[in-house]
Formats: C-alpha cells, structure tokens, sequence
C-alpha cells in the first residue's frame, strides 16, 4: 500500500483561514473519528449540525447553483458567470455563519461530510476552504455500512465506495491539471489507526495548525463514535462518543463474507481497490482455484481477469 498523499503540488491558498471541508470516500469510512480528533485542536471549531455533526452541505449544492445561474441571467447579458460565483459565495457565507454557533472568531470552522458530493460547487460556495479527503479501504467500508444500514440492492454500497474512490484519485493524480476544485489534502484510515499522532501532526502543518498546542494526551482516550460494532445501547444515541471497549478493532468485518459475497465486491470494485494499494476480498489460493474450475466446467470466480476489465 503507497502512503498517504498529504499535500498536493500546491499548497492550500490560504492556510490556517477558511473553512475546512472533511469528506469521506463513503459512509463509515472513519470520518467521524477523524473529525473528533481534528476538533480537539484549540483552533478549530465543529460545525453546529445536529447529533451525528455531519452537515452535508454539498449533498444538494447543484440545486443551489442552479438557482445562482438562473437568477443573474435576468440580471445581465454580460459577466454572468462572476455574478453567479457572487451569489454563491454569498450563499456559501450564510451557510457558515449557520454552521458557526459559538465559535470563536479566530477559530477555523470544521465542515464534515462522509460522502464526496458536488465538489465541482465547493468552490463556488466555498472559496477560501481547504478539503481533507479520507480514503479507506473498500472492504471494511462496505462491510461496516452493511452492518449499520438499512439494506440496500445488492452492490449498492460498492459502487457508492467506488464512486467516491475514483473521485478521489481523479483529484489527488489530476491537481496539476485542474482537476480539484479547492486546495486538497488527503488522509487514509490506516495511517491514522497505524500511527494517529504522526499522521495528525503532519495534517495539522499542512492546514497551518499549531502542532503544539494540541491535546496529544487525548490520544490515548479517543472515544468509539458510530462504529457498527461498538455502539451504545439505544438506536437514537448511536452517534454518542463512547469509552472504547478493550480489545476493540476496527478493521475485518468483512472476513466473515462468502465466497460468493467477494466475488462481488472484486468485481465491481477491484480495479479501483487495485489503483489505492489494497488488495481483493478473494484469497489468492480461492481465485486460483475459481480459476483452475472455470477452465474445466466453463465457468470461474475470484479475482482472476479483473483489473483488465471495466467494472461493472
């Protein structure tokens, strides 16, 4: 697995001033302990959004720039497009003082959203913030919604991680380019499980966040928020931070999945799984075997041909 992308090739426009725009791959891919960590930082303060603290302000941002395009064309046959980015901007402000509460005016305020929606309207409405982009694997995120959500059409979930997974390195591969909308940086799950305070600490730098003045004896007493395998005794608090139980881990839930049920998942998601460093759901002894079977009877499974082929 390649580590994670921490800084594109320019750096944030105006560190340490806007808005910070925390997007998930996909629901329970770990934003919500990532947003609690970020939060202890005197600096920064949490969006005002409800019990779970994601505000998915993006989610219906089309419907915003829609209104913003066709408002200003009875306005003016000319610069429209400048008049436009003014109405959303405008909007984007309102938003924020919104989201404020009793934030501290020198503190940076942190927008959360688990899923990646309408970043080509981040910058419109938003156009001082910096993203942080968090990936994780494909497998514990799907397993994880899984157990946490209602049922969804088989492959929904994968197609959702998918979706978020090639947006994110159509943004981290394509920045020389143009292809992010806003100043970007990118966190993976893994790195912040494997070693939190150093993947913390060179975040903070980059978001232009004194590193010092974090709690980092909070660390250690980080509390289990949201997670499909710890949660607290009634449905409606599922989103109360709770003590983290012993022995807690939060990756291989999906190691209880069929054959058949991995299958599946590398099918629609291998080739994206492959490009971010992770492996495939089928076990190599399993795929060799699907296909050893397919030769004989006609037909295979397993991991065997996929990154050659569109998936589906």
């Amino acid at each position: 697995m390649t580590t994670s992308i921490l800084m594109p090739p320019a750096a944030p426009t105006q560190p340490g001033r806007g808005p910070i725009l925390l997007l998930g791959v996909m629901n329970r891919c770990g934003s919500n302990h990532l947003g609690w960590l970020l939060s202890r930082h005197p600096g920064m303060a949490t969006a005002a959004a409800g019990n779970s603290g994601e505000d998915y302000l993006l989610k219906r941002a089309d419907l915003l720039a829609e209104y913003a395009d066709d408002t200003v064309r009875h306005w003016s046959a000319e610069g429209r497009d400048a008049l436009a980015n003014g109405v959303m901007s405008a909007i984007g402000d309102g938003l924020l003082e919104a989201m404020r509460g009793d934030a501290a005016d020198d503190q940076r305020l942190l927008l959360r959203t688990p899923r990646v929606f309408a970043l080509d309207q981040a910058a419109r409405l938003f156009p001082s913030a910096t993203m942080v982009l968090l990936m994780r694997d494909g497998r514990e995120v799907v397993a994880s919604a899984e157990k946490t959500f209602d049922p969804l059409p088989d492959g929904e979930w994968e197609r959702r991680w998918r979706g978020g997974a090639d947006l994110m390195w159509e943004i981290s591969q394509g920045q020389a380019e143009g292809a992010a909308p806003l100043p970007w940086l990118l966190v993976r799950f893994e790195d912040l499980v494997a070693d939190a305070r150093a993947t913390l600490e060179r975040l903070l730098d980059a978001l232009g966040l004194d590193r010092d003045a974090y709690p980092w004896d909070e660390l250690d007493t980080a509390p289990v928020i949201g997670s499909s395998a710890a949660k607290p005794d009634a449905r409606s608090r599922r989103w109360t931070p709770i003590d983290k139980p012993a022995g807690f881990r939060p990756s291989g839930r999906w190691h209880d999945w069929s054959p058949a049920r991995r299958r599946r998942f590398d099918r629609l998601c291998g080739p994206a799984m492959a490009r971010w460093g992770y492996g495939p759901a089928t076990p190599a002894t399993l795929s060799w075997l699907g296909r050893g079977l397919g030769r004989g009877l006609g037909w295979g499974f397993g991991w065997g041909g996929a990154l050659g082929r569109r998936a589906a």
